[in-house]
């Protein structure tokens, strides 16, 4: 099982004394942080009924927290037995080789899709693959609005129709050659797109078609 753990401290940010409120220090706000973290373990691990969760995933990185800090925190409740693996999300090379010199990252979850291929681009699902990181692509065929406008793209209406299935599985499929340790996660709330998504991890999508995909432009709007 899966439970990602999404730390926000917006609401401990230093503000003014003259309106009466309290100024919280960079100090305090990282030690808030990290009860935040501790906080939203313990609720899912009663939402779960279990005593440890299988993979515990920062879910992204404060800006106003430093990044080892919140890894630091992870990596008591992995040794407190709280959590059996550590993953990050919404993360960089850079920030991954930090966290790893802590504690050890067995997942990174980025969004990845034919309109979003940062993660491509940043060398991130590279890093993963080379590494042996279990790298969890979110969004896989761009959530929502997105979503729906892959069918209305001719190159994939070309290759579904030339593999006998739907744009997003052929989209699925996309990313899933990405690399040997890419997983996508498609969100389902039907029973077809559910069934449709399982049926992309047999898709076996050729080089040249795969170089399509790669090679065309996936405008947002």
């Amino acid at each position: 099982m899966k439970c990602s753990a999404s730390v926000e401290t917006a609401r401990y940010s230093p503000r003014n004394r003259s309106d009466g409120s309290p100024k919280i220090t960079p100090g305090r706000a990282r030690a808030l942080a990290n009860a935040a973290i501790r906080e939203a373990c313990e609720e899912s691990l009663r939402s779960l009924g279990t005593d440890r969760i299988w993979l515990y995933q920062l879910h992204a990185v404060d800006p106003k927290v430093p990044l080892e800090k919140s890894v630091e925190t992870f990596a008591e409740l992995q040794r407190e037995g709280k959590c059996q693996y550590v993953g990050l999300s919404n993360v960089s090379v850079e920030q991954i080789e930090a966290a790893r010199r802590i504690v050890d990252v067995v997942s990174v979850q980025n969004r990845l899709n034919p309109y979003f291929r940062e993660a491509l681009e940043d060398g991130v699902v590279e890093y993963c693959e080379r590494e042996k990181i279990t790298f969890i692509a979110y969004s896989p065929v761009g959530g929502g609005r997105l979503a729906k406008k892959l069918p209305k793209f001719s190159l994939m209406q070309e290759l579904a129709a030339k593999y006998g299935t739907t744009p997003h599985a052929i989209t699925i499929a996309w990313v899933r050659s990405k690399g040997s340790t890419v997983v996508p996660i498609p969100a389902a709330r039907k029973e077809e797109h559910a069934r449709d998504s399982a049926a992309a991890g047999k898709l076996v999508i050729a080089a040249e078609d795969l170089a399509l995909i790669d090679d065309e432009t996936f405008p947002t709007t």
